[in-house]
C-alpha cells in the first residue's frame, strides 16, 4: 500500500501543470526564459575564472611496481610490489588561458545585451499585434453599425414600395427586388456579426480579457514623424533591431579571439595533497604535498583551425545580418511614414464619399416617392453608400495600423500608446 501511494505522489508530481496565459504574456515569458538562459551562460563563463577543487580516491583491482635495478629481490626487503591505495585533494586556478575565458565572458555578456533588446523588440510586435486587434474590432464593430442601418433603410424602402405599389405608383416587380435586397443585406449583416464574433475571440485569446464596449485607439493622438527621413533616423536610434544585431556580431568577434585563443599556452596553479595507503610492511601511510605550475601547450589537435573557421564564418555572417537589419528597419521606417502619409489622404477622401453618399440616400428616397425614380436607382444608392461606409471603415484601420507599424519600428511604443476605453490595456 505504501508502495502504492509513493507511487500515485510521484505519478501527481510529474503531471503537468498548464496555466492559461493570454499570448501577450506568453511570448514575453518565452523572452525571459531566453534572457534568463544567457544570464545563466555569463555566470558559466565568470565561474570559469574560480579555482577548481576536487577529491578524489584509486582503489588498486591489480597492478605493480617496478624498480630498477630491482630493490624488492634484497634479502628481507619490504618493499611492495603492488600498486598502493590512495586517496587525494587538488586545487588548480587557471592563470592564463590564452585570453580564451575573458573572451567568452564578453561574448556571453553582449549576447545578455542582445536578448535584453530582442525582448524589447518583442514587446514592440506585441504593442502591434494588440493594436490590430482593437483596430480589427474598431472595424468590425463600424461594419456590422454599417450592416445594420443599411437593413433599416432598405426596410423603410420596401415599406415604401409597398405602399406606392398600393397607390399604383410602383409594380409588383419593383416591390419584390426591394425585398429580395432586403434578405441580401440581411445575410451581409449575419456575416458581419459573425467577422465581430471572430474579432471579440481573437482579440480576449490575445489579451486575456473581454474586450471593452469602447476601444480608443486613434492614431492622430500618437507622436508621428514629420517626414520619411525622420521616420529612418529615429528608427536607427530607437529601434532595438540595430542594437540587438550590434551586440550579436560583438559577441561573434569575441568568439573568434576566444577561438584563436585556445592554440595558446595554459598555465595553472595547482595545489596537491595525496595520501598513499600501505605502501610497505613497515610503512602504513605516505604524504605528498605540492605546490605546482603546470604549463601546457598544444602540439596537435584536430578541432582548433576548424573552431576558429567556424568562428570567423559565423562573426561574418553577423556582420551581414547587422547590415540587413539596418536596411530593413530605415526602409520599413519609409515605407509604414508613406503608407500612413497615402492612406490619411485616402480617410479624407473616403469620409467626403459616404457624407455625399449620404445626402444622395435622402434625396433617393424622397425622389422615389415623388415618382421621379424607381426603386433600382434608391438600391443602387443604397449600395453605393454601405460600399463607402465599410471602404471607410477599412481605411481607418489601414491608416491607423500604419502609424502603429511605423512606431513599432521606431521602438517607440510604450504601455501608454493604447487605452481602451476606460480599461488601461497596458
Amino acid at each position: 500500500m505504501i508502495g502504492v501511494a509513493v507511487a500515485g505522489a510521484f505519478a501527481a508530481a510529474e503531471e503537468p501543470t498548464w496555466i492559461n496565459l493570454s499570448d501577450f504574456k506568453l511570448r514575453l515569458g518565452q523572452d525571459q526564459v531566453l534572457q534568463d538562459l544567457a544570464r545563466t551562460e555569463l555566470r558559466l563563463a565568470r565561474a570559469q575564472l574560480y579555482p577548481k577543487v576536487s577529491v578524489g580516491s584509486d582503489w588498486v583491482v591489480d597492478g605493480k611496481t617496478e624498480y630498477s635495478p630491482d630493490i624488492t629481490q634484497i634479502p628481507n626487503s619490504s618493499y611492495a610490489t603492488k600498486d598502493p591505495t590512495s586517496i587525494g585533494l587538488e586545487v588548480s586556478w587557471r592563470l592564463f588561458d590564452g585570453l580564451k575565458n575573458l573572451n567568452t565572458i564578453n561574448a556571453a555578456q553582449e549576447k545578455v545585451a542582445a536578448t535584453v533588446e530582442a525582448s524589447l523588440d518583442t514587446k514592440q510586435k506585441l504593442l502591434v499585434e494588440r493594436a490590430d486587434k482593437m483596430l480589427a474590432l474598431n472595424r468590425d464593430r463600424a461594419i456590422l453599425a454599417s450592416s445594420k442601418r443599411a437593413v433599416v433603410r432598405q426596410q423603410e424602402a420596401l415599406n415604401i414600395s409597398r405602399q406606392m405599389l398600393i397607390d399604383g405608383l410602383m409594380t409588383q416587380s419593383d416591390v419584390s427586388i426591394a425585398a429580395s435586397e432586403l434578405e441580401n443585406l440581411r445575410a451581409l449583416n449575419e456575416q458581419a456579426s459573425r467577422q465581430l464574433a471572430d474579432s471579440e475571440l481573437n482579440f480576449e485569446k490575445f489579451n486575456g480579457f473581454q474586450a471593452p464596449s469602447k476601444l480608443d485607439v486613434a492614431a492622430h493622438k500618437l507622436k508621428l514623424p514629420a517626414s520619411a527621413t525622420d521616420a529612418a533616423d529615429r528608427a536607427m536610434a530607437n529601434s532595438p533591431l540595430p542594437k540587438m544585431a550590434a551586440h550579436l556580431q560583438s559577441a561573434a568577434d569575441f568568439n573568434v579571439d576566444a577561438a584563436r585563443g585556445a592554440f595558446l599556452p595554459t598555465l595553472d596553479l595547482v595545489g596537491k595533497y595525496t595520501r598513499t595507503f600501505d605502501p610497505t610492511p613497515a610503512v602504513k601511510t605516505v604524504n605528498n604535498y605540492a605546490l605546482m605550475l603546470r604549463l601546457r601547450l598544444p602540439i596537435f589537435d584536430a578541432t582548433l583551425q576548424p573552431n576558429l573557421d567556424k568562428a570567423r564564418a559565423e562573426a561574418l555572417q553577423k556582420s551581414y545580418d547587422r547590415q540587413d537589419t539596418i536596411r530593413s528597419v530605415t526602409i520599413g521606417a519609409r515605407k509604414y511614414f508613406n503608407d500612413y502619409k497615402s492612406l490619411k489622404a485616402q480617410v479624407g477622401r473616403l469620409e467626403a464619399r459616404v457624407k455625399e453618399a449620404n445626402k444622395a440616400q435622402a434625396a433617393m428616397q424622397e425622389e422615389m416617392k415623388a415618382g421621379l425614380h424607381t426603386v433600382l436607382d434608391l438600391i443602387q444608392t443604397q449600395r453605393n453608400l454601405i460600399s463607402a461606409e465599410q471602404s471607410l471603415a477599412d481605411a481607418r484601420y489601414l491608416r491607423d495600423m500604419s502609424a502603429f507599424n511605423l512606431l513599432g519600428t521606431m521602438g517607440e511604443l510604450d504601455d501608454g500608446s493604447v487605452e481602451g476605453g476606460s480599461q488601461r490595456l497596458f
